[in-house]
């Protein structure tokens, strides 16, 4: 997310704060309440997660057996064989992986989602530290404001003494 993009829905933030100050509901306003609100609603979060999700759901189909195989076959007119007559054919197979694949393609998934996950934390990351470094950028400025607002109190204050 672009950093002036941040930087006005969190200045926009402020002040709904600063003008509703009559509001029967406050919301709470400290960092962890708005790093909650973006992890919640970041779309490149949510994507990630849902691909993490995705490449859970992975890891047990992965350690089944492939679907058996059922063949028919109808003759229309009888197949003569020395053993009888054939009508129909009637064939069920089973593939069996070789030793040990089943396991390691079960790791090989699990690894993968671990890779997911860890993509989803560095997303998630970076819009924490995307936020961070927007909300001390304001609390610097919040600071200035206010320490020109007191400079300018004692400077109207110096202005009455007498000489």
């Amino acid at each position: 997310m672009n950093s002036k993009v941040l930087l006005g829905l969190i200045s926009c933030i402020f002040a709904f704060l600063f003008f509703t100050t009559g509001s029967s509901q406050q919301v709470p306003d400290s960092l962890m309440h708005y790093l909650e609100i973006a992890a919640k609603n970041n779309p490149v979060v949510l994507q990630k997660l849902n691909e993490y999700h995705a490449a859970l759901q992975k890891v047990p189909q992965v350690n089944g057996l492939p679907d058996p195989e059922l063949n028919t076959g109808v003759f229309l007119s009888p197949m003569e064989l020395v053993s009888g007559n054939q009508v129909a054919d009637l064939r069920l197979m089973q593939m069996f992986p070789w030793f040990g694949t089943r396991g390691a393609a079960k790791d090989e998934m699990s690894l993968m989602a671990n890779g997911r996950y860890e993509t989803f934390r560095e997303a998630k990351l970076q819009v924490f530290y995307d936020l961070q470094q927007t909300w001390y950028e304001l609390y610097k400025v919040r600071q200035a404001f206010i320490f020109r607002k007191r400079t300018l109190i004692f400077y109207e204050s110096l202005k009455d003494l007498p000489l």
